[in-house]
């Protein structure tokens, strides 16, 4: 049975107040303090197949569609030709170069999930095709902005059998994982990405950066071919007490990068002059520290695949970042209580725990970090170090989440600047923004 389309959008209704702002057109959709997750969306829930239809247009970045655990982000805030997607059975992130569409314009967007494909077109031009399993997703289905964009919509139709939504999910955690930064001097970013091209076998995306913390900030995100994982070059003005680094000095965060033979690779750092650490053989592994011309840390460990391409250095993805605790259960507990993160029993093991949390970029559970055992870690006072991990927090609850830092930390920053932050047991540093 065919199921037509129907008008939805005078039941639209918000996930937050004061979001929505009825015109001639439509509904404007604009939020200053929120930033992310919002959205207007149905009060039934559909099941697939089920096809959403929109006429939108955004005054700057950032028009989402919204089903069940997916999204389609068209004009990402970063990188306006960055499609962003979250597939819509259990939100697994993709990405192609096909999510620009203009600005102060009408557009009409179509979605359509079948049970075995989902497509997406723009004007009747198709942006996005992506096989998966959908037969039983079921969810609500809406539009949004986010950073601050305005976004109109003047129709907003849906087809697909209704049915109760399902339960509401879990509100996010307070703190969700954002990403790494790597700080650069000022001055030096060209160089530096050229640095990471060479001997890490990176390669620039224009127009792709991090998160402007500062005005002063610039930045450009290297990739690994084969889309196996990303670095974050950051430069920022050190004026601000923030984003000061003491250039060699570490704590034991450390960004992991694979290498098909981590030997070969160790050689490779030391024929070409490249500050590296002793070979360590721990925990049933091989690895090493090198150190870019500006003193930061990176971990080159033994990947596991053997039929890729890759640099001269032979490493050729990153891995997930590792956190040094002196005490693991302590450690465990903390995360826990603190950043709200959860131990993943299934790959935790002896001297080792994987947590668990909310990846801001696709509101997915994954995992974050992994903290290892190492009874000697350093425990630095007031380290600042040059590679930093960042968590963000909505900016209503930014107040919330330094009260909570403060409770259970003995040195935090001032708050300024809408970010601050604070260390671990062991002295690792954890940065906050909103």
């Amino acid at each position: 049975m065919k199921i037509t389309l129907e008008e939805k959008l005078s039941d639209l209704t918000a996930n937050i107040e004061n979001y929505t702002t009825k015109t001639n057109d439509g509904l404007s959709l604009y939020q200053e303090h929120h930033l992310d997750k919002t959205y207007v969306l149905t009060p039934r829930a559909y099941k697939v197949p089920v096809r959403i239809e929109a006429v939108a247009r955004t005054d700057s970045s950032n028009i989402r569609l919204k089903y069940a655990k997916g999204q389609i982000i068209f004009n990402w805030e970063r990188n306006h030709d960055s499609l962003r997607c979250g597939e819509p059975s259990k939100g697994a992130a993709y990405n192609n170069m096909n999510g620009r569409i203009p600005v102060n314009e009408w557009n009409h967007f179509v979605w359509e999930i079948e049970p075995d494909f989902m497509r997406v077109t723009v004007n009747g031009t198709e942006r996005l095709f992506l096989e998966g399993k959908f037969l039983n997703v079921i969810g609500q289905a809406g539009i949004g902005s986010a950073f601050r964009s305005n976004v109109d919509v003047k129709s907003f139709c849906v087809a697909g059998e209704e049915t109760d939504p399902p339960p509401a999910p879990p509100k996010p955690l307070l703190f969700e994982y954002d990403e790494t930064h790597i700080s650069i001097p000022d001055g030096s970013l060209e160089t530096a990405v050229q640095w990471y091209a060479d001997h890490l076998g990176l390669e620039p995306k224009p127009g792709s950066g991090p998160c402007l913390l500062h005005p002063s900030m610039k930045g450009i995100l290297m990739m690994f071919p084969d889309g196996r994982g990303s670095l974050h070059l950051i430069t920022v003005s050190e004026d601000q007490e923030h984003f000061r680094v003491i250039r060699g000095q570490a704590d034991s965060f450390r960004m992991q990068l694979k290498a098909k033979d981590v030997n070969a690779a160790y050689a490779y750092a030391q024929e070409n002059g490249i500050r590296t650490s002793s070979l360590f053989e721990e925990r049933g592994g091989t690895w090493f520290h090198l150190y870019d011309p500006y003193g930061n840390r990176l971990t080159v460990t033994q990947g596991k695949d053997s039929d890729v391409g890759q640099a001269g250095s032979g490493i050729y993805s990153c891995d997930m970042p590792v956190v040094g605790v002196s005490d693991l259960e302590r450690s465990v507990q903390w995360y826990t209580k603190v950043l709200g993160l959860k131990k993943s029993g299934r790959v935790s093991g002896d001297g080792h725990a994987m947590m668990r949390g909310n990846y801001r970029h696709s509101g997915a559970i994954v995992n974050i970090l992994q903290l290892v055992h190492e009874p000697d870690c350093s425990n630095p006072a007031a380290s600042r170090p040059g590679v930093r991990q960042y968590f963000f927090v909505e900016r209503h609850n930014l107040k919330k989440a330094y009260q909570k830092a403060q409770k259970w930390c003995t040195l935090v920053s001032p708050l300024q600047d809408k970010s601050f932050y604070f260390y671990d047991p062991d002295g690792n540093r954890i940065n906050v923004f909103s």
